[in-house]
């Protein structure tokens, strides 16, 4: 706001400015349940159903107007569950890293959004378990091939 107070001093141009970053924040949400849509494999018809439903719902109309923190931690927890969902699918360092930032920063927006860290933070343990499964059982089959 003080950034922009150095262009002009008109206030209502400065609240139509602050208006800019939800509006972004409804943008990314809406794009990233487009995405969420195509990896759980939905027609043409399921997608269209679906982003109609969130475009024109009225609370993400709500939230992309108004200048509050709620439309950003909106925006974190749907990246959060978009990244929880890319980590599953290839498991890689750059997705879980990602996860963690949109937690991290979505958890600083608003305290609500550390619900999400239970189930994140589930799916990973229970793929890190499985590795480590893995990998205890393929210690004890090279073990038992050498003889020991």
């Amino acid at each position: 706001m003080r950034f922009v107070s150095l262009f002009t001093s008109n206030t209502d141009i400065i609240e139509e400015s602050m208006q800019w970053v939800p509006f972004i924040c409804s943008i990314v949400i809406l794009l990233s349940a487009f995405k969420i849509m195509k990896m759980f494999g939905m027609t043409d018809k399921g997608i269209s159903f679906g982003m109609a439903l969130l475009c024109f719902h009225p609370s993400l109309i709500m939230l992309s107007g108004s200048v509050n923190n709620d439309c950003m931690a909106l925006m974190f927890s749907v990246l959060s569950i978009l990244m929880t969902m890319l980590w599953l699918e290839k498991r890689n360092v750059s997705s879980i890293t990602l996860l963690a930032i949109f937690l991290g920063l979505g958890i600083s927006t608003k305290q609500n959004v550390a619900e999400l860290a239970f189930p994140n933070s589930s799916s990973c343990i229970d793929t890190l378990g499985n590795v480590v499964l893995y990998q205890e059982s393929h210690q004890i089959r090279y073990e038992y091939s050498l003889g020991l």
